[in-house]
This record gives C-alpha cells, structure tokens and sequence, in this order.
C-alpha cells in the first residue's frame, strides 16, 4: 500500500462518520465537497459519486473508461481498510433501466428512452451505436458522453470498459435497432 493511500483512507476513516451523516440526511453538496477535498489533499483526481443504499453509505469512484485511473483506482479500494456501513465500488455499477433514464435528465436534462441500438463486432470489443432524437443538437463529443452515461448505469462500468470497443450517438434513427432493455438482454 502506498504512503499516500495509507493517509487517505486514515484520514477518510476519521471523517467517514460526518460524511454518512451528511448524506443520510440529504446534504450531499457538503459531503461531496469533503469528498472532494480529501481526494485531492492526497493526489487522487478521480470522479466519483456518494449515495446511500440499503441503510449504506456507497462511494463509487469512476475511471470515467481511462484504464491507467481504473488502475490507480484500484490500488486505491485495495488499500481500504474495513469500514462498517460503507461500500467503495472502483467502477459505476450497473442500475435498473429507469433510474439510468432519471440520471440522463438529471444530467443532460434530456430524455433517452426512445433510444435504438445497433452493435457491431470489432477487433477492440463490440461498437455500439445509440439512436435517439436526444442527440439532435450535440457535438460529437457531447454525443459520446451521453452514450457513456448510458451504457455505463445500464450495462456497468466495468462491462464497458471490458468489453465495448467504441461508442457513438445519433439522433438518425435507426428503427430496426434494439431497445434499451433489448440491449441489455443480449449483453449479459
């Protein structure tokens, strides 16, 4: 274990009780804020998220797909000492289709569920190609974005990154295409 990860996890130990009282009672700025913090006092710049689920208090952090972070993210978690009422994941877990729906308006502000798939066998994994008239308006790299957010809650993270070569969105339908739910069927 790293010097640095050492002091990370026995300076977030210290604070964990605060934080989980913050988010239990739904001031989640403020805990993420010391989230944040304490990431950065220690040299981790990692994206991560904070919930509650089941009576737990979750963190997820998120390679956000690059494989040198999912690394460092994983020497991280494997560091972490026992904590009761916490789980830390090292990669997005996969969530039932509507909450993935909720956070893309959550995030976007916009509405995927008339979304199509296409998939493609490829020498670097299977190319997935996302179809809806959300895409209408976005650049490129906002398109990619939106279909990561997507793919990343309803297939999971670490599926993703595993096992999808490339991704793209666009708002020329494709009706022939699978649904969500169809997708992940024939996925996992």
């Amino acid at each position: 274990m790293s010097d640095s990860a050492a002091v990370f996890w026995r300076t977030f130990e210290e604070k964990a009780g605060h934080i989980r009282k913050l988010i239990l009672s739904g001031k989640h700025r403020e805990a993420f804020n010391m989230v944040e913090h304490l990431l950065a006092d220690h040299g981790y710049d990692f994206s991560f998220d904070l919930t509650e689920q089941d009576g737990l208090t979750v963190m997820i952090l998120s390679p956000e797909g690059d494989r040198s972070e999912a690394a460092r993210i994983d020497s991280l978690i494997a560091s972490k000492p026992p904590m009761p009422k916490w789980i830390v994941y090292g990669r997005r877990q996969r969530k039932p289709l509507e909450d993935v729906y909720a956070i893309i308006r959550h995030i976007y502000d916009l509405d995927v569920e008339d979304a199509k798939f296409v998939t493609e066998d490829a020498p670097g994994g299977l190319n997935i190609m996302m179809y809806s008239k959300a895409f209408v308006g976005l650049n490129d790299e906002e398109s990619k974005g939106l279909v990561a957010t997507c793919l990343d809650h309803a297939l999971g993270e670490d599926f993703v990154m595993s096992q999808i070569g490339g991704m793209r969105g666009s708002p020329a339908g494709n009706s022939s295409g699978m649904s969500a739910r169809e997708l992940i069927d024939s996925l996992l």
